[in-house]
């Protein structure tokens, strides 16, 4: 044509070049996925320690229950033959539980009568060995004091 260059536009009457950005931005930017990413991995963590602490709690309440019962027959079987059996088996035999019970961790409670418990003596103990078998940090006793 007459020396003239011109230009094709590609905006559509009306629109700024801002107003075309703004509408062609499409998605999200790669800072805004690794917000949304480490908030997701925070919420993550949180639940997942929430659970294991409330699985830990339900296992102790469990052995713990489970001690009573036992401790329970244990007293129903002295009152009956003046002294504690020797083993947990003994109470089954005389119908007072129908099962052994396991701890919360599914492990056998251990049975000692008499017993030393912290440098004193008791009439029974029965003990779990809790979450860690390696240490004794987290056993649970129940027990019953000399009379």
């Amino acid at each position: 044509m007459n020396g003239e260059n011109h230009e094709m536009s590609t905006q559509t009457p009306g629109t700024t070049p801002a107003n075309a950005r703004r509408r062609t931005r499409r998605g999200f930017t790669l800072l805004e996925l690794m917000a949304v990413i480490a908030i997701i991995a925070i919420l993550g963590t949180i639940v997942t320690y929430n659970l294991v602490a409330a699985q830990d709690r339900a296992r102790i309440t469990k052995t713990q229950t489970n001690m009573k019962v036992v401790a329970g027959a244990l007293n129903q079987y002295r009152g009956t033959y003046g002294s504690y059996p020797t083993t947990l088996q003994q109470l089954l035999a005389d119908g007072l539980i129908q099962e052994v019970p396991l701890d919360g961790w599914d492990r056998p409670l251990n049975f000692y009568a008499p017993a030393q418990l912290g440098g004193r003596q008791v009439e029974f103990l029965l003990q779990s060995a809790g979450r860690k078998l390696e240490d004794d940090s987290d056993d649970i006793f129940e027990f019953r004091e000399m009379d």
